[in-house]
C-alpha cells in the first residue's frame, strides 16, 4: 500500500522480485546523478569555508538563497528602496556605532581555524 499524492489515492503496488536490465540501469543512473549533485554541493560549500569569517559568509549565502527563492520582479523598486535604507542607516554615524559591536560579535568574532591564505587564493571567488 503506497500513498500517491499526485492523484490523492492509496495504491496497492506489488514490489518487484526480479529487475530487468533497463530498470537496473535507470536506478544506477539516478544514483549517480544523486552522487554528482552531492559532490557539487560539497564543491559549493568549499567556497563558504575558505573564507576567513565563515559565519558572515554563511549568513550572506542564506540571504542570497532566501532572496532568490522569494524574488518577485514586481517588487524590484521595493527591494532597491529597502537596500538604500539599510545602506543609509549603516552609514549614519550613531547607528554605525551601535551596530558595529553587534556585527563584530555575531559575524567577525570567530575566525575560521582552518583558514589558509595560500589555499584560499586557489579558490575562485569574487574577492
Amino acid at each position: 500500500m503506497v500513498f500517491n499524492p499526485n492523484r490523492d489515492i492509496v495504491e496497492d503496488r506489488q514490489r518487484l522480485t526480479i529487475y530487468n536490465k533497463k530498470q537496473l540501469q535507470m536506478t544506477h543512473a539516478k544514483f549517480m546523478l544523486s552522487v554528482f549533485s552531492f559532490l557539487r554541493m560539497l564543491d559549493l560549500e568549499r567556497v563558504i569555508f575558505y573564507y576567513k569569517y565563515p559565519r558572515f559568509s554563511q549568513f550572506c549565502l542564506f540571504l542570497l538563497i532566501f532572496f532568490f527563492a522569494t524574488f518577485d520582479p514586481g517588487y524590484l523598486l521595493s527591494y532597491i528602496l529597502g537596500l538604500l535604507i539599510i545602506i543609509f542607516v549603516l552609514l549614519h554615524e550613531p547607528w554605525y556605532n551601535r551596530v558595529r559591536n553587534l556585527f563584530k560579535r555575531a559575524f567577525f568574532g570567530k575566525v575560521n581555524p582552518y583558514f589558509n591564505e595560500d589555499r584560499a587564493a586557489l579558490v575562485k571567488t569574487f574577492r
